[in-house]
Order: structure tokens, then sequence, then C-alpha cells
């Protein structure tokens, strides 16, 4: 049964807030706003945007921030290539930048046109950090491999310029096992990355 609230997540919110003290956080691909209520409530963020395309996600969203008094936390229903482009092109600059997107690849075979879309916003992402800023980003494709990925964030620092340093690698929470016999099921990746 799902829940809405991505359960698998958990653990990746707590880590990803405790390093939003005093930061001002990007949340995009919100959905019911876990990681920024995280970031806004226990993590004690300066302040916290947390962006959806659905007006159902927004509307989930606000109720979350309100029902855990995320008074920092502010939701805008936007396309999220849109609004980091607009964020980018208006020079605003964020503490902490976290993309937790849908599923891009649903196949090995659409693994590459995935791994472009996360390079493209990984990109957009690391472009409105600040110098010492968190990428705190995440792929829920099981066609994507955690090499992939962390291959996916190096061409990102490349192309920028700006020096990524990897402080944790994350995956599902700790109900999630992973059989051996199906590596498919090591679906979810959570970088929590410093941007120099």
């Amino acid at each position: 049964q799902k829940t809405g609230y991505y359960l698998d997540q958990r653990e990746n919110r707590q880590a990803a807030a405790a390093y939003a003290a005093g930061r001002r956080v990007l949340d995009m691909f919100c959905y019911s706003g876990g990681f920024g209520v995280a970031s806004a409530v226990s993590g004690n963020a300066a302040s916290v945007l947390s962006v959806d395309s659905s007006i159902k996600a927004v509307s989930l969203a606000r109720a979350n921030a309100e029902l855990n008094n995320a008074t920092a936390m502010l939701v805008e229903q936007a396309d999220a290539f849109e609004k980091l482009s607009t964020l980018h092109e208006k020079g605003e600059k964020f503490g902490m930048v976290i993309l937790d997107p849908p599923k891009f690849a649903r196949s090995r075979a659409s693994a590459s046109d995935a791994l472009r879309a996360y390079h493209r916003i990984n990109r957009l992402g690391v472009d409105l950090l600040e110098p010492g800023g968190i990428l705190v980003t995440c792929s829920c494709s099981g066609a994507i491999t955690r090499d992939d990925f962390l291959m996916m964030l190096s061409a990102v620092g490349q192309r920028s310029g700006r020096t990524l340093q990897l402080l944790e690698h994350r995956g599902a929470a700790i109900d999630h096992p992973v059989n051996l016999h199906c590596l498919e099921g090591e679906y979810l990746k959570c970088s929590i990355v410093r941007v120099q």
C-alpha cells in the first residue's frame, strides 16, 4: 500500500536536515513536503522554498507544513525545470538544494535519456548553490545504478567548473532490504554533496 509519504526516504530526510541549519533551502519535486518539513523543523533552516508541479501535491505539502508548524516553509506550484531556470536567471542563491524527482528511467533502455535529465536538473541545482552549499540529490530509478548516478554527478561538477565532494551516499530506509539476486531492488540513491 502506497502512503504517498515515501517511507523509503525517511532516514534520508533526517540526514539531509542535519545540514540545513541556518541555510536557505530549495526543495524541488517536493510532493508531500517531507524533505522541506524535516529541513524546516528538525533542521532549523532559515527558510525553505518547496516546489512541485502538481496542485494536489502542493496542497498536501502545505497541509504537512501546517501540521508540523513549519513556519519557515513556503510551498509553490511550478514546473521544476522552469523554476530552476528562473531562479538562476534572477541570480538567486541557496545554501541547500534538494532534488527528489519522480522516476526518469522505467527500464535500462531509457537509462541514457534519464541520465541526461538527471544531469540537467543537477546542473541547474548546482548553479543555484552558494560556495560550500549542500546538494541533496535523489534517483528512484532502479535502471540507474549507483555508479551511473555518481558518474553523472562527477560530469555535472566538471561541466559547471565546481568541485563536488560526496559527503554521504545513501539508499532506501533500513526496512527496505535488497535481495542480492535482484539488484534493481537497490533503486533509491540519495547523494549528499558539498559544492565549492
